[in-house]
């Protein structure tokens, strides 16, 4: 069978039309064309905004739709005298992120009225986000209960709410929840606790971010609050796990409360650590796994044979020829497959190794899958070595034939539709090649 390759570039633009007016004798500013500056220029935004009539009430919009961080008591109230001067303004506004907590100049009394009560009239408003400020512990119990006001004050129908405390003052995550409208629907908080005895399930909630350590690193506890979670993601923790304690925490999710578990899930995400150890036992559409190395590979195979994904982001640390080379054994379930692969400026591969070793190491690696959609993105990481050697790993990739790599791939990989490569070059890096295949045998290419 034929098989066709046709590759394209990413170029990305505005297009515009010239106004057809024939009746307007003289040069006029194109309107179009401003308020386009106006969105993707925020610095020029209230420059231009002053300029006329028409591109005022535009810039307003533009402003609210995406407004600057509150992070001091000035901004905070400097926002909530723009909000009152014009009560149409509350319909336009629907993200919000504050970050104005300060210990030494704590928000006053008065500011934090005026902010409630706009909160209490911004009926469209729904994304609210509190920033991370580092605070000593005595602050941050007021800082909490400032957060805690702002939320309760919210009377929209608030879809998403994000919010990150200091590490080490963990806070009760379900004092803000219990002040959030039954409406929230996405959920990222860090910096605090989950475990606690009063346990009030969020049927409502879909998509949630926490570190899976602040919540005891127990599924059956997230399961019991969430019922209804389609998107789960495990922050960054602070800290790696050993695999021992993976091993340990893992098997008393697998034995505790048998019915507290998903049906299925279109994404889970985190550090290998927490997804190894959460024992999820259900079936999940996307998995992206970031931080995996190759002490990990047999634990690897257990969370693929568990839970089934058919789209896969893995995040390879320090690829090496030949150690990761059987990593998908038995998981032809996975047809779309996002690898990025990190080795370090200088780490010397084996004598052997070479360009050619790096391809055959990884069609050997992809051979068990039935793909339908790869991405290779190729990484090099801080300098390990300030000697440069012609088998190092960077030189090899450097020196790597991309176009003849990915018609190896097809040829090995009958099921493949399209790939994307990305290998660092002194040009453009990242191309895309979609595949067509014919009956009559080989390969043919089109650039």
């Amino acid at each position: 069978m034929d098989t066709i390759i046709t590759c394209s570039d990413s170029v990305g633009g505005l297009q515009h039309s010239p106004s057809q007016n024939d009746d307007h004798l003289g040069p006029r500013p194109n309107f179009d064309i401003l308020i386009h500056i106006m969105k993707f220029v925020p610095q020029v935004l209230l420059v231009m905004m002053r300029t006329c009539r028409v591109l005022y009430p535009v810039g307003i919009k533009c402003l609210l739709a995406n407004p600057p961080i509150l992070d001091s008591a000035e901004r905070v109230l400097a926002f909530c005298n723009f909000m009152l001067a014009d009560a149409s303004r509350f319909t336009l506004l629907r993200t919000l992120e504050l970050a104005y907590f300060d210990y030494l100049t704590p928000l006053p009394s008065s500011t934090m009225s005026i902010l409630t009560r706009i909160l209490s009239h911004a009926h469209s408003l729904r994304t609210l986000a509190f920033g991370q400020r580092d605070l000593d512990s005595d602050p941050l119990t007021q800082f909490f209960g400032e957060v805690s006001i702002v939320v309760g004050a919210v009377q929209s129908a608030l879809v998403e709410l994000r919010a990150d405390f200091v590490d080490g003052f963990l806070p009760d995550a379900h004092v803000i929840l219990e002040a959030s409208p039954k409406s929230l629907q996405i959920l990222d908080l860090r910096g605090v606790t989950w475990a606690t005895t009063a346990i009030t399930p969020y049927p409502e909630l879909r998509r949630l971010t926490v570190r899976f350590s602040e919540a005891g690193r127990d599924i059956g506890l997230l399961v019991g609050l969430f019922p209804n979670l389609s998107h789960l993601e495990f922050a960054e923790e602070h800290w790696r796990t050993t695999l021992g304690e993976m091993g340990e925490v893992r098997e008393r999710n697998e034995r505790g409360s048998p019915g507290r578990r998903w049906s299925r899930l279109e994404y889970f995400g985190g550090d290998f650590g927490s997804i190894y150890s959460a024992g999820l036992g259900c079936e999940v559409k996307h998995l992206n796994i970031r931080r995996f190395n190759g002490e990990s590979i047999r634990l690897l195979t257990s969370i693929l044979s568990d839970i089934r994904p058919r789209s896969l982001s893995l995040e390879v640390d320090y690829f090496i020829p030949g150690i990761y080379n059987h990593m998908f054994q038995n998981n032809s379930n996975i047809t779309e497959l996002v690898m990025t692969l990190h080795t370090l400026d200088g780490l010397v591969l084996p004598p052997s190794s070479d360009y050619g070793t790096l391809q055959a190491s990884v069609l050997e690696m992809l051979t068990p899958l039935q793909l339908k959609s790869l991405t290779l993105l190729w990484r090099i990481d801080a300098t390990y070595s300030t000697q440069s050697r012609s088998n190092d790993a960077s030189q090899c990739l450097r020196r790597l034939d991309v176009h003849a790599f990915v018609k190896q791939l097809a040829q090995r990989l009958l099921t493949l539709r399209e790939v994307t490569m990305d290998v660092p070059r002194n040009t453009v890096s990242r191309r895309y090649w979609k595949i067509e295949r014919s009956d009559d045998g080989g390969v043919q290419e089109r650039r």
